[in-house]
């Protein structure tokens, strides 16, 4: 994902960009298992910019920032995302089964 289409009525040096891509890219992959939409990927993307406008530069950070504007916390981020891949490894391996025994 790109973080520049969000990017309104400011600007930011190169460092920062990458700074906010590398955070909107992390939280987007992170919870793009559980299945999010657009209006939370432009919740996290405000949020990103809002908090680099006060000069942070730590992507980290940057993305910390993201999932604590959806209320989530960096490991329940990714107990979730987790938890979504194996439900949909899992889903996977039973459809091959299943078509299995239609042969």
């Amino acid at each position: 994902m790109n973080i520049r289409p969000f990017i309104k009525d400011v600007s930011f040096d190169e460092q920062a960009l990458r700074a906010m891509g590398e955070a909107f890219d992390q939280a987007c992959d992170v919870l793009g298992t559980i299945g999010v939409g657009a209006t939370v990927r432009e919740i996290m993307a405000k949020r990103i910019i809002d908090v680099a406008q006060t000069s942070e530069r730590d992507p980290s950070c940057l993305y910390r920032q993201a999932l604590k504007a959806l209320g989530i916390d960096e490991t329940s981020a990714t107990q979730m995302a987790t938890e979504a891949k194996d439900h949909v490894f899992t889903s996977a391996r039973l459809g091959a089964r299943l078509s299995s025994f239609r042969n």
